[in-house]
């Protein structure tokens, strides 16, 4: 997706059509691997034995392309978890601890 962003803002600055057309074909192709990949972690995830807010989570990053702070924030996790305790350490120590353990699960895939 980065490089996706790059590719369009680059195109913008581009005078020359080949290398417009050039950069378009790229940007086009990176389209399609990104349609693929997202497939791909969709149905990875899916396959992992982890809860549903945690799958929520991890698609939040990989499908949605958040950041991890930002995937955990918008998810049920994190609402869940402030049910259960409104103590910032054990929230922050209890992210990374998802995050690590759901990017082993994914390597592991």
């Amino acid at each position: 997706m980065k490089r996706l962003n790059e590719l369009n803002e680059k195109k913008q600055k581009i005078k020359n059509k080949e290398t417009l057309a050039n950069c378009q074909r790229d940007i086009e192709e990176i389209k399609e691997q990104a349609i693929i990949w997202k497939k791909r972690a969709e149905k990875c995830i899916e396959s992992l034995d982890i809860s549903e807010s945690e799958k929520e989570f991890a698609r939040n990053y990989y499908t949605k392309t958040n950041s991890w702070d930002y995937a955990y924030s918008e998810s049920r996790l994190r609402q869940e978890l402030s049910l259960k305790t409104s103590d910032g350490p054990f929230d922050s120590k209890y992210f990374e601890a998802m995050k690590k353990h759901i990017s082993r699960r994914i390597d592991q895939f």
